[in-house]
């Protein structure tokens, strides 16, 4: 023995990193597959908004709209295939 410790964790930071960058790209993957898919086979149309739904109304440590405000609603159609 040398005296010589090496650190599991030290040697198998490549590794993580490595498996880190793999689930973020599967993610991102996953988003992109399941927002074409639902932007492919549905219709959306806005149903009584207009921009000050969706302007800051207030700062309530998180950026909030209006009170009053029903947010954006959206209707819903499938199309064809």
């Amino acid at each position: 023995m040398s005296g010589y410790h090496v650190c599991p964790l030290n040697s198998s930071v490549y590794a993580w990193f490595f498996f880190a960058d793999y689930t973020r790209r599967l993610a991102y993957t996953e988003l992109y597959l399941t927002l074409g898919m639902m932007f492919r086979r549905y219709k959306y149309e806005l149903h009584e908004a207009d921009v000050t739904d969706v302007e800051l109304g207030h700062d309530f440590f998180i950026p909030v709209t209006r009170l009053d405000s029903k947010g954006v609603r959206v209707f819903v159609e499938a199309t064809s295939d």
